[in-house]
């Protein structure tokens, strides 16, 4: 075991050494996926959507999405004859990812009366209008309201490979049926959509020539 513990880290600086591999190669770190999923600089490209009786707009309720806080956005939308709202940003996809991840916090508010809301995360295609991929969806009833829920969810991987690369829209979706009355709410914060991508098999392949040479080197009768 010992032996193994010296053998991997000198590895990869072989390689680095030899081969000029950069070492952040050997341990890719997770990247953003959303531009702007902070909101340090206001909404910036994030839009909002009004879909149902009530599109382009709300009949009642204060409007759309805006920055609330740190991190921190609050979206209004017109439940009472049935729709939704849509909250989102343009991304990228490149394919050949080796983990992603999603997590976000979500509140939900406002008066009701009938079936539960719904809450989703869709990726759909850069028209905005045809879903492309589903990452979460859950109800949300008047139990939950005032309510902070944190989601959190990973091996999201193998979802965003099946995409063809290119632009995509990310989408926070809520919904109310028609049977629902009320102005609805809802307070998003704590955004994070993150992917690693897969090592390129000439890394891997480089990788293990130089464990093998360290392997043989270090077996050689003294």
């Amino acid at each position: 075991m010992e032996f193994a513990n010296r053998l991997i880290p000198g590895a990869v600086v072989a390689l680095v050494t030899i081969f000029g591999l950069p070492a952040q190669n050997a341990h890719a770190l997770p990247v953003s996926l959303l531009p702007n999923s902070d909101f340090a600089a206001g909404l910036g490209d994030w839009s909002t959507q009004y879909v149902g009786p009530s599109a382009p707009g709300p009949t009642c309720c204060s409007g759309p999405f805006a920055v609330t806080g740190p991190g921190q956005v609050t979206g209004d939308f017109d439940g009472e004859a049935g729709g939704g709202i849509n909250f989102y940003e343009a991304i990228t996809l490149d394919g050949g990812y080796a983990d992603a991840a999603l997590s976000f916090t979500y509140s939900p508010f406002g008066e009701y009366f009938g079936t539960d809301r719904t809450l989703s995360v869709i990726i759909r295609d850069a028209t905005n209008t045809i879903d492309q991929a589903n990452l979460f969806a859950t109800d949300v009833p008047n139990s939950d309201f005032g309510a902070s829920h944190s989601v959190s969810i990973t091996g999201l991987a193998t979802v965003l490979n099946a995409l063809l690369p290119g632009t995509y829209d990310f989408n926070f979706y809520e919904f109310t049926p028609q049977s629902y009355s009320g102005p609805g709410s809802m307070t998003l914060s704590d955004i994070s959509f993150t992917a690693t991508a897969a090592p390129e098999p000439a890394s891997v392949m480089l990788l293990g020539t130089g464990m093998l040479g360290l392997l043989l080197t270090r077996r050689k009768p003294a």
